[in-house]
């Protein structure tokens, strides 16, 4: 992952300097951590088939959810712009349910507790210390699916399945800038790619979910150069 890094920050470094008239200053690495906010409000389906019928999950419940992150970039200038390569990883404590409109005796349960990002952060100066950021890239998201049935076993209840899924981010933010180090704020909209997802439990019970998880990210971010 490291050299993937390295080439990639350098390839962007040549690509800048091969155009006439148009040059990157290497600005260096930095790195920091944020504190999150996470709102869930994805598309959803989900039910659930047993020796008793199936049943339709139908009623939907988003959690917001808090969490923390640690950033990894390398800075380049070109003119007024500064345009950064960013790696984020993210963890937080948000969920979506989708109960049984009879309630919560059956439900299922997605949570994102992992996410990895590869960003372009674009920051613009508004004022002498202060940057306008626009930011765009892609998710890599570990994704953990429950079927909860209260009067299940025990194991039956814990089962919980582990999968991946891929996305995109485009987001925004500002930041303040201090002598050695930077404080800054920014909104972030999360998107991934439509998932179908089944498991059969101890019981023999079938769960299974169509699920295109979207979050909305609001992060307070702390930034230090190396």
């Amino acid at each position: 992952m490291l050299k993937r890094i390295v080439f990639f920050c350098a390839g962007f470094s040549l690509f800048g300097t091969a155009i006439p008239g148009y040059s990157l200053e290497d600005k260096g690495l930095y790195g920091g951590a944020s504190l999150d906010a996470v709102y869930y409000f994805s598309y959803y389906k989900a039910h659930q088939k047993s020796s008793a019928g199936t049943y339709d999950l139908d009623k939907s419940k988003e959690r917001e959810g808090y969490g923390a992150s640690l950033f990894l970039g390398w800075a380049f200038k070109s003119g007024v712009w500064t345009l950064s390569p960013e790696l984020d990883l993210k963890m937080d404590t948000g969920y979506h349910k989708q109960e049984y409109r009879d309630g919560d005796s059956l439900a299922t349960i997605h949570k994102r507790p992992v996410n990895l990002s590869a960003s372009l952060v674009a920051a613009y100066p508004i004022a002498e210390t202060y940057d306008i950021q626009g930011i765009a890239g892609i998710n890599v998201g570990q994704f953990k699916f429950q079927g909860v049935e209260k009067s299940a076993s025990p194991s039956a209840a814990r089962k919980t399945k582990t999968y991946y899924n891929m996305g995109f981010v485009i987001g925004t933010g500002v930041e303040k800038k201090f002598q050695t180090w930077a404080v800054g704020c920014t909104i972030k909209q999360n998107l991934y790619l439509k998932k179908k997802i089944n498991y059969t439990d101890s019981d023999g019970d079938q769960w299974n979910s169509t699920y295109r998880a979207a979050s909305t990210n609001l992060s307070l971010r702390f930034r230090f150069p190396f």
